[in-house]
């Protein structure tokens, strides 16, 4: 349980800092920042989720397939890369 809390306190950090360069004017620079946060909030609530999926207390989330997230993140990084 101590490993899903630490797992919950990092995704909100991620969230957290996701936000504040989201509210920074438009640059080059805060596009990549925006991208690099967003991996990696991305990585930090998969994780999240996939701990707390191993707890008898919290259901099961149907939107936690494996492929269909793999997919998404594939299609962002193709995105991200085609501008």
């Amino acid at each position: 349980m101590e490993r899903l809390v630490l797992r919950y306190k990092d995704a909100l950090r991620a969230l957290h800092t996701l936000g504040e360069i989201l509210q920074q004017p438009f640059s080059t620079i805060v596009r990549d920042a925006t991208i690099q946060r967003f991996e990696y909030t991305f990585e930090a609530l998969w994780k999240f989720f996939k701990d707390g999926r191993s707890i008898k207390e919290i259901p099961d989330i149907p939107f936690m397939n494996h492929s269909i997230l793999i997919k998404i993140k594939k299609a962002w990084r193709y995105v991200k890369w085609k501008k």
